[in-house]
């Protein structure tokens, strides 16, 4: 089925009312390869390659390399690696199971997980050496990890401590760290280990209910949307340094404005040049101010905050993630299904016809790895 539109092309993939939030991630398998999980207490204390990088669960000190930088000969544009084949878009639903598919749709393989994720609460997923990292919301508070055949991969004891309802997740491949927004709390910042890096006081701020991230490799920035839930233009996106400095002070009145009334930010997406083949572009998704009257959207803007095109069509209600591939193709997850739309080539078709089978709605968590 496809949706007639203005701009962007957007094509509906064949499910039931879903709702789903997206990461974005970096790592990249060999053809046919699929990474091991950690033994029990292999990764209870955390090892470094030689450049003194601290390493992640089950990864090598050529995975830190890669994740350091993948382009360094490119003067400070690091292109993060991707899952080249096999299973390179991954699914969470309402029964808790997280499904990987390829590219067309085809499953390859399902798994429970088992924590607490739904609406507003846990699903951020976001891609680190060849794991699949989702955030788990209350009462659990935590992160899980999973290879890309779905083994479960063991954290060491004690990462990622201290979150409160965790939301969306990004990963730095520059630097080899996690962002992950707190619905309640404030942006963590955490080492590929999951252990916690100091932020200074003001970093990530201002700030009212995280919820969305990003990791901009054009730039080299973290992007937050902030949700407060209540009608106000006080927070909105935000983009930051990897250390938590603002880097554009956006007058909200005029940039990243919602396309429409009682709208807020939740969550965000970054499309690399590389993948628009033009200009860097962060989508992002907005949902009813928690007033009522106001409906969902997706939209793209320049990283100056100036939208590009109208308003992504389609019966959004609540975009709760969104995520870009290498190709400038955006997953929308919303509570109404599952689309996607190409950004690159003058908004032509998605091209991804299959059937996302076994799917449950609402669907809380989309991972495009490719």
């Amino acid at each position: 089925m496809h949706i007639a539109m203005r701009g962007p092309t957007i094509m509906l993939l064949a499910l039931a009312p879903a709702a789903i939030l997206l990461g974005h991630g970096c790592a990249e398998l060999k053809p046919g390869e699929a990474l091991a999980p950690a033994a029990d207490g292999a990764a209870d204390a955390a090892t470094e390659d030689d450049a003194g990088r601290e390493l992640g669960v089950g990864m090598t000190a050529s995975d830190a390399a890669m994740d350091a930088g993948a382009t360094d000969a490119l003067a400070g544009a690091t292109a993060c690696p991707t899952i080249s084949t096999g299973a390179s878009i991954f699914v969470l639903d309402s029964t808790q199971t997280l499904f990987a598919f390829d590219e067309r749709g085809n499953s390859q393989g399902s798994v429970t997980v088992p924590s607490t994720v739904n609406g507003l609460n846990g699903g951020g997923m976001a891609l680190a050496s060849g794991h699949v990292y989702v955030t788990t919301g209350q009462p659990n508070n935590g992160v899980i990890a999973y290879n890309p055949a779905l083994s479960p991969s063991t954290l060491p004891d004690g990462s990622f401590p201290s979150l409160s309802v965790p939301r969306g997740i990004a990963y730095d491949c520059r630097d080899s760290q996690f962002y992950i927004a707190n619905g309640a709390a404030a942006v963590s910042v955490f080492l590929a280990t999951g252990s916690p890096v100091a932020v200074d006081d003001g970093g990530f701020s201002p700030d009212y209910g995280p919820s969305g991230a990003a990791y901009d490799p054009d730039d080299e920035a973290i992007w937050i949307t902030n949700y407060p839930g209540y009608p106000t233009t006080a927070f909105g996106v935000s983009e930051f340094s990897e250390t938590g400095e603002t880097r554009q002070d956006f007058d909200r009145s005029k940039q990243f404005v919602a396309p429409g009334v009682h709208q807020e930010s939740y969550s965000i997406t970054v499309c690399s040049k590389a993948a628009t083949g033009s200009a860097t572009l962060v989508v992002v998704g907005f949902i009813d101010d928690g007033s009522g009257f106001g409906t969902g959207a997706v939209q793209a803007y320049s990283t100056d905050g100036i939208p590009r095109g109208g308003p992504l069509a389609g019966p959004f209600l609540k975009p709760y993630a969104l995520s870009c591939d290498s190709h400038g193709r955006v997953y929308v997850a919303d509570s109404t299904g599952l689309y996607a739309v190409d950004l690159s080539g003058g908004g032509r078709d998605a091209g991804l016809p299959g059937p996302f089978a076994g799917l449950t709605p609402p669907i809380y968590g989309v991972l495009a790895g490719d």
